[in-house]
């Protein structure tokens, strides 16, 4: 988690600049999470997931045979202790095999539709989706900044959590919302979220983050694999306009994602405006995963560029422009080494 900052102490005669009404021209608004405003298409998703749950819950016990079952336990202290972990944890396995074995003929006829009417469901859901709660936007004061934030969440469906040896997503969700909003004093801004995947884990965050926030982005380009670009941002300053450009070459398990950057105006209030970028650039390491990273930031950058261009044109002058996001390049790879 990174946390950019140019928050500065606030003096007692402070100027304040009271935020316009936000005109959210590129996407409607809701007061709480909605999957779909569709009532044929949020009827294929709950039936598709009832459906599909018997497979889900299979492909769990399946990766799970594949990953470790408790992450993260110390090392047992005696010989005793070691052997007495190592038959329950051969024991879990013999019955995970023995229930994979029976029930996955009869789930996989069912995951079949659930998977089928669930794709249907995704197809009535908006591009992008946007909660306005009940907080009032924040005021905004020109020398103290804006508080930036960008977060990784980690929120996978549950079989990819397995592999990745993490905790429940719903309740990793509930988590990030309370550590974020702990503290009063030194909540961000605006938060750049990546791989908010899982629903009811991204429900769920939109939920608590709903009492702090005044919008928040969620569910970006949905796509019939049931995922989408895994980007949010939660914001207190009105969110003024919306767009996303997904990249144009992915590779490995990021083809079920829609990567791409995602583009927010902020109306911060007396005609001023401040842009955020973020996005999740391809995982993983290698040759052929490099030359994909450099050409989503060569993408960016045309991007950005023509975004410019075209304020400049129209005389608009943001107060700030800033790309948030997991980049997926360590400081190793600027000087020539590898790794994340």
């Amino acid at each position: 988690m990174a946390d950019i900052s140019s928050r500065q102490t606030r003096g007692d005669f402070m100027p304040e600049v009271r935020p316009a009404q936000a005109q959210t021209d590129y996407v409607s608004r809701d007061n709480h999470y909605v999957y779909s405003h569709n009532r044929f298409g949020r009827g294929c998703h709950y039936l598709g997931r009832f459906l599909s749950r018997p497979v889900s819950l299979v492909a769990d016990s399946a990766t799970r045979l594949f990953a470790h079952d408790q992450p993260g336990k110390s090392s047992p202290s005696s010989e005793g202790e070691k052997q007495t972990q190592n038959l329950s944890l051969w024991a879990r396995k013999v019955a995970r095999v023995t229930a994979v074995t029976l029930f996955l003929v009869p789930s996989l006829a069912l995951g079949i539709l659930g998977f089928s009417l669930r794709m249907i469901g995704n197809l009535f859901r908006k591009d992008i989706s946007l909660i306005q709660s009940y907080v009032p936007p924040a005021v905004y004061y020109p020398e103290r900044g804006l508080h930036l934030m960008t977060y990784n969440t980690g929120l996978m469906p549950s079989f990819i959590r397995n592999l990745n040896d993490l905790r429940s997503s719903q309740l990793r969700s509930g988590e990030i919302a309370a550590a974020l909003t702990r503290n009063p004093d030194v909540i961000p801004d605006v938060v750049c979220f990546q791989e908010v995947f899982d629903q009811q884990a991204a429900k769920r965050l939109c939920q608590e983050l709903s009492g702090h926030y005044h919008h928040i982005v969620h569910s970006v380009a949905p796509r019939e694999t049931g995922l989408n670009s895994g980007l949010a941002i939660a914001s207190k300053y009105p969110v003024q306009e919306v767009s996303f450009r997904p990249f144009s070459d992915l590779a490995a398990e990021d083809l079920l994602a829609n990567k791409g950057l995602l583009r927010i105006v902020l109306d911060l209030g007396n005609d001023k405006t401040a842009v955020v970028y973020n996005t999740h650039l391809q995982a993983k390491d290698g040759q052929t995963y490099d030359a994909i990273r450099v050409g989503e930031l060569k993408q960016i950058r045309r991007w950005v560029e023509a975004d410019s261009k075209n304020d400049r044109q129209n005389n608009r002058h943001h107060h700030g422009i800033f790309l948030m996001g997991d980049l997926n390049i360590a400081r190793s790879d600027e000087q020539g080494g590898g790794g994340h």
